[in-house]
């Protein structure tokens, strides 16, 4: 096999692994929220936040980026009633206001308080893979 093939082997093998890992963290934060009971909608929009902060650093959110705050959101569950979708879709269309993103910080903040600290390291810990 020559070098090229090699390595557009070892390339997929690397994506498969990252979109897995990727697809893992959404699970293990959604899962994280059911345990504590906190699993409404709004909650799950919220878990998004940091990734629409860090898709919009440089102005425009990407088709990759798109795709990664979709596929979390699918996996949350979102992505199954229209309201919800056009409501992701109009923040991914659209730049925030910073004070739009200090709100969705603070609801994070409310969410996550009163949990175990345990669990508290363990969502952060998640969003921020997520964000990577």
């Amino acid at each position: 096999m020559n070098n090229f093939l090699t390595q557009g082997i070892a390339e997929y093998r690397k994506q498969s692994i990252n979109e897995r890992q990727f697809t893992g963290y959404a699970r293990r934060i959604r899962n994280l929220l059911q345990i504590t009971g906190r699993t409404s909608d709004e909650a799950y929009v919220l878990m998004l936040t940091p990734m629409i902060e860090v898709a919009w650093v440089d102005g425009r959110i990407g088709r990759a980026e798109q795709n990664a705050i979709l596929k979390t959101a699918e996996t949350y569950g979102l992505l199954r009633d229209d309201e919800n979708f056009a409501e992701i879709m109009a923040t991914l269309s659209s730049r925030p206001h910073a004070a739009m993103i200090e709100l969705w910080w603070d609801g994070i903040a409310d969410l996550l308080s009163g949990l175990p600290v345990g669990q508290t390291a363990a969502i952060s810990s998640l969003m921020l893979g997520q964000t990577r």
